[in-house]
């Protein structure tokens, strides 16, 4: 979390405080998909504030929106802005980084936070899902055969246990 002050004009100088935080700056995303980071803005000033959020650097390799742009956060309150990134279809794989800059109404930046989005391929992200299914698979084929010969042990004993018992006798004595 950080701490921010930004001066705002009203009748003197006044100071409003702001507290930015960016939920998860290091992501991972296949070309073809995408990551959503959630900045979070808290406004402890006495008034309600503006506050613009814009995303830099992704043009070379992705593309990038903020859903929404502009935001006003009453005081005491928090408000989110989702900052969405997609790596383009020809972007290489590697860890990309980009900076999310938030404004406040006059311009000014409040604070500026470096984010990376590790970028894969579709088949190794997928590699890892398509093993841990085939993990999953086995197991339960595994787990089946156990459970039959299980079952065949239960059978077995029961049928050979039935001729082996033992009538009851009184003995007089």
């Amino acid at each position: 979390i950080v701490h921010v002050k930004s001066a705002k004009q009203t009748t003197g100088t006044a100071t409003a405080s702001a507290l930015i935080n960016v939920d998860n700056t290091n992501q991972r995303a296949a070309i073809g998909e995408g990551a959503v980071y959630k900045v979070s803005i808290a406004n402890l000033g006495k008034e309600a504030q503006t506050y613009s959020v814009e995303v830099l650097g992704v043009g070379s390799w992705g593309t990038s929106r903020v859903d929404p742009q502009n935001l006003i956060v009453p005081t005491d309150k928090t408000g989110e802005s989702l900052v969405y990134v997609s790596p383009a279809e020809n972007a290489e794989a590697g860890v990309k980084t980009f900076t999310v800059r938030v404004k406040d109404s006059a311009g000014i930046v409040v604070t500026e936070k470096t984010l990376t989005l590790d970028v894969v391929n579709a088949q190794a992200s997928t590699g890892s899902y398509e093993a841990f299914k085939k993990v999953l698979e086995v197991g339960f084929i595994a787990l089946l055969i156990i459970l039959v010969v299980v079952g065949i042990v239960l059978v077995a004993k029961k049928l050979g246990g039935s001729g082996d018992s033992v009538e009851g006798q009184t003995y007089y004595q």
